[in-house]
């Protein structure tokens, strides 16, 4: 979905409990982060284009320094292991919902195998320098057959769905 061409994504609003329209910026990371490892093995899909910006070395292990840059000019730095080519970490920079504009930084970390994909189970976000987010993945299922009715809401509005993304 693209907010720019009519589109929209629906934010609850912790103080009054009502489904307000997410800002457009806000909206735009949500969809570009939603893109995952399409973003990586399809980028023209997505007119994504990668600069390997050099190596750089990260508490003793060596990293590709991967520039990936949207269309509309956002850029995210990606630090990609050079034996495993798996992903270290990410930096971006990402608007808050009060506007505020963060240094947004992912590490990714415990990868596991899962069927035929290594999968990071564990994830460390910080933002401007400080841990915002842990998470610790217990299990991932692929397929598992989930009704649609589980990705909707009753809200004020009535029922929402997140429909598929389209191309930014």
């Amino acid at each position: 979905m693209n907010p720019s061409r009519g589109g929209r994504y629906l934010l609850g609003n912790p103080l009054t409990g009502e489904d307000e329209d997410m800002p457009e910026e806000m909206s735009v990371g949500f969809i570009r982060s939603s893109l995952g490892n399409d973003a990586l093995l399809n980028p023209e899909k997505y007119g994504i284009v990668y600069t390997l910006e050099g190596e750089q070395t990260i508490e003793g292990k060596d990293y590709y320094v991967l520039a990936q840059v949207f269309p509309d000019g956002f850029k995210s730095i990606l630090y990609i292991d050079t034996i495993t080519f798996l992903t270290y970490k990410t930096e971006n920079t990402a608007v808050d919902g009060a506007g505020n504009e963060n240094v947004i930084e992912t590490v990714f970390s415990d990868y596991k195998k899962v069927g035929s994909v290594i999968i990071a189970h564990s994830m460390v976000t910080y933002q401007n320098g400080e841990e915002f987010m842990k998470m610790d993945i217990a299990e991932v299922k692929f397929n598992t057959d989930l009704e649609d009715s589980f990705f909707k809401k009753k809200g004020n509005r009535g029922l929402w769905k997140l429909t598929p993304m389209e191309r930014i």
